[in-house]
């Protein structure tokens, strides 16, 4: 039988508790049952940016692709005329970046030579981040190309016209929504030109490089693919 002083002491063993709890509280110490309950939380890291799955600059790193632009001024049948093919190779994801190379050749009967002639026009290595493209120097390594994109890319995402000034040395960028065109043309009131004086590539989102003209082209011609002439 549970007599009076059973339920007194039972009565002062629960109020001991939690005059207990009370005071670890006051104090800052979590109680045994509190105890059960806490979860050490250290910081949490945000996720890391991943290469981009859209945008403009993207077909330039598209792995195994060719584009064949052919001379559109030359003489006789146009298949039997220059050609300039462009080939992507060596792509990869490295970061937040979509790395490639691009392959520029100058193709005139059965004789092949490296397209050298136009520098940024014709880039070799890139890399393409959400925020746009950047220009790589061709041997550089991963720990370069991984510093270089935490700078503002060299032509931005999506792609930002610009005109040509004294300041930019005459460089320009030209963007209708579905080709752009970029190049160097002569500043107004440079007077007239005594031979070819602008040079000039254009890029498709979708079909890649579509044309390559001016000084950048062989012979100053205007090379192309069917449908950009």
């Amino acid at each position: 039988m549970i007599g009076p002083g059973t339920f007194v002491f039972r009565s002062t063993i629960r109020a001991g508790f939690y005059v207990t709890a009370v005071v670890l509280a006051w104090r800052g110490l979590p109680s045994a049952a509190a105890r059960e309950t806490v979860v050490t939380a250290g910081p949490v890291s945000p996720p890391a940016a991943k290469p981009p799955t859209s945008g403009f600059w993207l077909v330039l790193v598209r792995d195994n692709t060719r584009w064949v632009l052919r001379d559109t001024l030359g003489e006789g049948d146009a298949p039997n005329r220059d050609k300039i093919v462009v080939e992507t190779f060596d792509v990869r994801n490295l970061g937040a970046a979509r790395v490639g190379r691009l392959r520029w050749t100058h193709v005139a009967g059965k004789e092949e030579n490296a397209l050298d002639q136009c520098g940024f026009g014709c880039p070799k290595r890139v890399a393409v981040t959400a925020s746009g493209l950047y220009f790589l120097d061709e041997d550089a390594s991963d720990a370069q190309i991984l510093d270089a994109i935490k700078r503002p890319p060299d032509r931005s995402q999506p792609p930002r016209p610009y005109r040509a000034t004294k300041r930019n040395q005459g460089r320009y960028l030209r963007f209708d929504g579905q080709r752009l065109c970029m190049g160097e043309e002569p500043l107004p009131g440079a007077g007239d030109c005594e031979d070819t004086c602008v040079a000039e590539v254009c890029i498709s989102g979708r079909d890649g490089v579509v044309q390559l003209s001016g000084t950048w082209a062989p012979g100053f011609s205007i090379f192309a693919q069917p449908g950009y002439e």
